[in-house]
């Protein structure tokens, strides 16, 4: 929200289909996206992005067996990994091997691993946490092989003005601490 006002620019949040997003950016029924990675707008000839990240997230996977360890992307073949329908990551990591299940939801998808229908929960390390949290999953476990990425705002073209002022207004808040500010809650811990 605080760099959009520092543009002027007012903002409404709505929670849509991860693959239905970019689309509705792309033909300007919405907006733009504020979380996606950047190759997921690759193709979509109406969707501009930011260059600079938004955020940066760690991918990598929960289990709670303490049997298995993860230290490279090898080890996820030797257990049934589950991940969020749509993710294009984990769609090139895994593909459609016998052992992927896709859930819906992150709330789902932690469900599986709760019933001991996964042994991997792929996902988000901020997110992850706290749905293991809010469902009292205990004794969890996140990979030692982890993927950073950059999170980036998606725009239809219709908004290719803007992209000047909201990446000054983005520098601008890592410059004053804004930034450091906001984000100090959802630092990435071990």
């Amino acid at each position: 929200m605080e760099l959009f006002s520092r543009v002027g620019m007012k903002v409404v949040f709505e929670s849509l289909p991860i693959k239905r997003v970019l689309h509705s950016v792309n033909k300007g029924t919405i907006d733009g996206d504020a979380g996606r990675l950047r190759e997921a707008g690759k193709g979509l000839p109406n969707v501009i992005s930011l260059n600079e990240p938004l955020f940066f997230v760690e991918f990598g996977g929960f289990y709670i067996d303490p049997e298995i360890s993860v230290t490279r992307l090898d080890d996820f073949k030797d257990h049934s990994v589950g991940f969020l329908q749509g993710w294009i990551n984990a769609e090139n990591l895994f593909g459609d091997g016998a052992n992927v299940v896709r859930a819906r939801t992150p709330d789902s998808l932690f469900g599986l691993l709760a019933e001991g229908r996964i042994d991997i929960a792929f996902m988000t390390y901020v997110p992850g946490m706290e749905i293991l949290r809010n469902k009292k999953i205990r004794d969890a476990k996140f990979s030692d092989y982890r993927i950073r990425k950059g999170v980036h705002l998606h725009l239809n073209k219709k908004f290719a003005a803007l992209l000047p002022e909201l990446e000054r207004a983005l520098a601008e808040m890592h410059e004053d601490g804004t930034y450091a500010r906001i984000m100090h809650n959802y630092e990435v811990g071990d």
